[in-house]
């Protein structure tokens, strides 16, 4: 084990940056008799989970000061790595993406951070944080183990991400405490049996040692038991072992955490405690958990000296295309709604949330957090006193959007491919199977399909019978199907229905047009690479199989300032009023604009 450390440190050497002045440590962070210690003294972790990339930069303040007013005293949060590296080599940290912005937020509001690196995250996140172009990389990369190919692009994010992150250290004077590699590994890989999964890990590891020194605890999270952290952890005290799970009894998690942790390294917690759950597209209604519940058993870890992570604290917003799915990569497919609520005890609008048991999410919680922050009996000590929670943000009424013009998306697709198409389809070919989305290296949004419909598939085979239209595997993600730009079938061809024909609404035609929809790569599980539209399969019309196709790319990126984010018209009292914004979904090259209404800050 130590040869091999000795070995992942040389190969980071290299990487490493270099040195810059830091001040004085004035605060630490540690592991002893089974307690953390901050600045010296006992802390229970109360800490609850918020994704800066699900809230617009002037709500960051606004939420953070929830949380601590929640009675929290430590936040949770990812690094999205396609968040930050949508286009390969494009690294991006300003705006709505400025990490350091955001930790700095946080210490200003006096929580200390619990920072999940990857360069994996999950968390209903567009394929679990990958940028979608690594799926094409050439040559192809094994996502998630010690390969070459994929370690070299782990090596140049983080050679880009953890001097970002180095300033906020605890040892730096910041509030990040601990930072996380990986995520719940143990549900993927076996360090115990593959070797390159155990190298892997270990390589993530030197990786921020080289970075960013002794300070930080470094840490894992796979699901509480002994058989996920035997496959996705490191024993003794190479990192902090943690579980996630709940709401529930956390006495099988602890257990579990002291047979991979050093004797006296393990404060018992819960990384991720579930005080709500996510919501499909097509659940019969949202997400809703019981307040009462949840509250319960945040009683009963925390009197057992317990420390916890909320998952979710406050939710926000998958923008964009941002929302991710869950399946296993065939046709079970369940993508995860824009909306990431979560049902937590903070509303994705900022209010309280309520759970299915009709109380106050927040208030249930904040009770029990409050009183495990006065007990007269406690060893316990908090970094900063809690604060008043703030009044909401101002609402804002706006007026009707009325749009005077109009166009028909068909047959002006070639007005949104990238300019250096000239005008033409991205893609044509011969053969049945035409390329998929990455294959064009397109990341998000729609491809349009469009092929010349033979003349023995224009009708069925009898006389008065309707053409069908199908899939010899399933569409990733929907289709939306057309004949000469008019909807011909009753509903597009969703996932779940695979190779299942349908009627086509018309008996002549000349031109079939399949819009293929990506509604979120997964995030979670063993098909996370998987291409997006017609990959690796047949057209058939009438049972027959048709080919010829050209392919026109449908390029729609997010255009969204969030500091213009509530600041004009006018102001509303009413509490369930909406903050609306319209946002402008661009073709990544050219001038011209599609949009799109969205709404934030609404309570439904």
């Amino acid at each position: 084990m130590l040869t091999t450390c000795l070995f992942l440190l040389c190969q980071v050497n290299a990487l490493q940056p270099q040195a810059s002045r830091s001040p004085p440590p004035t605060t630490s962070f540690h592991i002893q008799n089974d307690t953390f210690y901050y600045n010296h003294h006992p802390i229970q972790l109360k800490s609850g989970s918020i994704h800066y990339s699900r809230v617009p930069r002037a709500y960051w303040a606004d939420r953070l000061k929830r949380m601590h007013a929640l009675g929290l005293n430590a936040v949770q949060t990812y690094v999205m790595w396609n968040y930050h590296e949508t286009t390969r080599g494009v690294f991006d940290f300003t705006k709505d993406k400025d990490l350091s912005a955001f930790l700095q937020a946080c210490q200003d509001e006096g929580l200390l951070v619990l920072l999940r690196l990857g360069p994996y995250s999950c968390g209903e996140w567009e394929f679990g944080g990958f940028p979608a172009w690594m799926i094409n990389h050439q040559p192809p990369v094994t996502l998630r183990t010690f390969e070459k190919g994929y370690i070299s692009l782990v090596d140049t994010w983080w050679s880009r991400l953890l001097p970002v992150v180095k300033p906020h250290l605890i040892s730096n004077g910041g509030s990040v405490v601990m930072v996380q590699v990986e995520n719940e590994y143990g549900s993927y890989g076996d360090v115990s049996t593959q070797p390159n999964d155990l190298k892997y890990m270990h390589h993530l590891v030197a990786l921020v040692r080289s970075y960013l020194g002794p300070a930080p605890q470094i840490y894992t999270t796979d699901g509480g038991n002994v058989g996920y952290m035997s496959r996705g952890t490191l024993n003794g005290s190479i990192v902090y072992t943690v579980g996630d799970h709940g709401p529930s009894s956390d006495v099988g998690n602890c257990q579990a955490m002291k047979e991979y942790n050093a004797p006296g390294a393990s404060p018992c917690m819960d990384s991720e405690f579930y005080t709500g759950w996510l919501t499909h597209w097509g659940d019969a209604s949202l997400a809703n958990t019981s307040s009462a519940v949840a509250a319960q058993w945040i009683d009963a870890l925390l009197t057992s000296k317990g420390n916890i992570n909320m998952y979710m604290g406050h939710g926000g917003t998958s923008f964009g295309y941002w929302s991710g799915s869950n399946g296993d990569g065939g046709t079970v497919f369940q993508p995860d709604i824009t909306s990431y609520d979560y049902d937590s005890p903070i509303s994705e609008g900022g209010e309280h949330g309520y759970g299915n048991d009709g109380l106050d999410k927040y208030k249930a919680i904040q009770t029990v957090l409050l009183k495990h922050r006065t007990r007269s009996n406690s060893i316990f000590k908090e970094p900063s006193p809690v604060p008043t929670e703030p009044p909401l943000p101002r609402r804002m009424a706006y007026p009707s959007l009325a749009f005077s013009e109009s166009t028909r998306l068909l047959p002006n697709a070639l007005v949104l491919l990238p300019n250096a198409s000239g005008g033409k389809p991205v893609a044509t070919t011969d053969r049945t199977s035409p390329p998929s989305m990455e294959a064009i290296g397109q990341n998000y949004g729609f491809l349009l399909y469009e092929t010349t419909m033979p003349p023995t598939t224009r009708a069925g085979d009898n006389e008065g019978e309707f053409p069908t239209v199908g899939f010899s595997t399933f569409p990733r993600d929907r289709a939306h199907v057309f004949v000469d730009s008019q909807v011909a079938t009753t509903a597009p061809l969703y996932r779940s229905t695979y190779n299942k024909s349908v009627p086509l609404l018309f008996q002549t035609g000349t031109t079939l047009q399949i819009l293929i929809e990506n509604m979120g790569r997964l995030n979670y599980g063993t098909g996370t690479s998987m291409f997006i539209g017609h990959v690796v399969q047949n057209t058939k019309l009438s049972n027959r199989i048709v080919g010829f196709f050209s392919s026109v790319s449908c390029l729609l990126s997010l255009v969204f300032d969030s500091s213009q984010a509530c600041t004009t018209q006018k102001e509303l009292p009413r509490r369930n009023s909406c903050c609306g914004t319209v946002k402008q979904f661009q073709p990544e090259t050219g001038p011209r604009t599609a949009y799109r209404w969205s709404m934030h800050n609404c309570r439904i």
